[in-house]
C-alpha cells in the first residue's frame, strides 16, 4: 500500500487541477470524512489513528474534518485530492490484479465477485463475512460503515 500513497502523492498537483478546491465547504467536510474512512480502509497509519480516535463515527470524523475546514483548509484539499487519487489507484490495481476481470463484477466488492445485475442480496446470500466494501455498497453489506461489510457482531446486511 505504500506505492499507492506514494503514487497518490505524485498525482495530487495533476488533480488539484480538477476542481477540488472550488468545491462548498460542506462538500469538502464529507470528501474529508471518506478519505479518513478509506485512508483507514488501505491501511493509511494516520489515517486509521483518526479513525480509531473517532470511535469510528461519522458524526465524530465530520467534526473533525469541520474543524479542519476552518483551521487549516488547505490540508483538507489535499487530503480530498489524495484520497481521489488512492481511489483511482486503487481501483486501478484491482482491475490489473488477479482479481476478476469480468466487466459484470460490481466494483463495490473488490475481494469477490457479485454481479451487477443480482437482486437485493444480504450477508447469508454471499457467503463470506468481513470483506471490503467500497462505495456504493448498492447491496447494504456494510451497514457499521467501516468499509468491511458482513462483519460478524457489526454488520445486519
Amino acid at each position: 500500500m505504500r506505492s499507492i500513497a506514494l503514487a497518490a502523492g505524485l498525482t495530487t498537483l495533476a488533480l488539484a487541477a480538477s476542481g477540488c478546491a472550488e468545491r462548498s465547504t460542506a462538500e469538502r467536510v464529507e470528501a474529508c470524512v471518506e478519505s479518513i474512512k478509506f485512508g483507514a480502509f488501505v491501511g493509511d497509519a494516520n489515517a486509521v489513528d483518526i479513525w480509531t480516535a473517532a470511535d469510528q463515527s461519522d458524526d465524530a470524523l465530520r467534526e473533525v474534518c469541520s474543524d479542519l475546514a476552518s483551521t487549516d483548509p488547505d490540508r483538507l484539499t489535499a487530503m480530498n485530492v489524495e484520497w481521489e487519487a488512492t481511489q483511482r489507484l486503487v481501483n486501478a490495481q484491482a482491475a490489473a490484479s488477479s482479481m476478476p476481470q469480468d466487466r459484470s463484477c460490481d466494483p463495490s466488492y473488490p475481494a469477490m465477485c457479485i454481479r451487477m445485475n443480482e437482486p437485493d442480496l444480504n450477508c447469508a446470500n454471499v457467503g463470506a463475512d468481513d470483506f471490503p466494501v467500497m462505495p456504493p455498497d448498492r447491496h447494504g453489506f456494510d451497514t457499521d460503515g467501516d468499509g468491511f461489510g458482513c462483519t460478524p457482531g457489526r454488520d445486519s446486511g
